[in-house]
């Protein structure tokens, strides 16, 4: 009940942007290490997590620990609804001036008339999924995408399996 409440006011706060925001530069490659770092503990033995590398550290400005809870939080729904022995993918790329993260997995997915409220509190995408299982954590992460500049969307592969993918704004690039 206690995270229920607390997933609450957060959600309230970072609806109503009564969240500062700390912004620094931070390298990928630094928020790639804490999340898989933070992750493996929830993973099964069973379930695999990997993030692929860029060929380059890319540095970026954002609130790091706001962006790592975003990225934990989608992960944990990934291990919790993607199966025993899912796998999950992280990639990143660049796209259009934006930073690109996807977190994919091996999973069912999810029905693609349900996709479009995914992120919206207390959505459940089935009756098996009660409310005391949460319910405000991909609004959250919405939430928290919106407020670093940035968008969350989610899709779902053709052989299967759900991808959530952040789309954060890059600096321009200064001429040499």
């Amino acid at each position: 009940m206690a995270s229920l409440i607390n997933s609450i006011l957060d959600y309230s706060r970072l609806n109503n942007a009564y969240v500062e925001l700390t912004y620094a530069w931070v390298a990928l490659s630094h928020i790639r290490s804490r999340v898989l770092a933070d992750i493996q503990f929830e993973a099964q033995e069973s379930q695999t997590i990997t993030w692929t590398e860029f060929t380059h550290d890319l540095n970026i400005q954002t609130d790091a620990d706001f962006l790592i809870r975003a990225i934990d939080n989608v992960l944990r729904n990934a291990l919790k609804y993607a199966g025993e022995s899912c796998t999950v993918v992280i990639s990143s790329h660049i796209n259009d001036g934006n930073l690109v993260i996807d977190i994919t997995d091996n999973g069912p997915g999810i029905p693609d008339d349900k996709l479009e409220n995914l992120f919206n509190p207390f959505t459940r995408m089935d009756e098996a999924r009660h409310s005391s299982q949460g319910g405000y954590g991909l609004g959250l992460v919405k939430q928290s995408l919106k407020l670093l500049g940035g968008e969350v969307s989610a899709s779902n592969h053709l052989t299967g399996g759900l991808c959530i993918s952040f789309s954060l704004p890059l600096p321009p690039m200064k001429a040499a």
